[in-house]
């Protein structure tokens, strides 16, 4: 959905895409944020998505999962470390 929508065209069917998710989905955001939003989204759409599953493939254990470590793949995810110099 991130590559079909761009932030302009779904400011300008707010009120389209608003009235048809209404049944689907409620919010308190102000429609004076719509503008910080857009600017927001257009900036995601610069950076890369990465993908974190977090299975039993992954060290995951879905019955006793350790919050940590999870924490710790998330953290890795989200600020991958910067190569060492002469790296790359």
């Amino acid at each position: 959905m991130l590559r079909q929508f761009t932030p302009a065209n779904v400011l300008t069917k707010f009120q389209d895409v608003a009235a048809a998710g209404s049944q689907v989905v409620k919010t308190d955001v102000p429609q004076s944020m719509l503008g910080y939003f857009v600017d927001l989204a257009s900036k995601t759409q610069e950076l890369p998505i990465v993908d974190l599953e977090m299975v039993p493939a992954s060290g995951i254990e879905p019955e006793d999962p350790d919050y940590e470590y999870i924490r710790q793949l998330v953290d890795e995810a989200v600020f991958p470390p910067e190569p060492e110099e002469g790296e790359g």
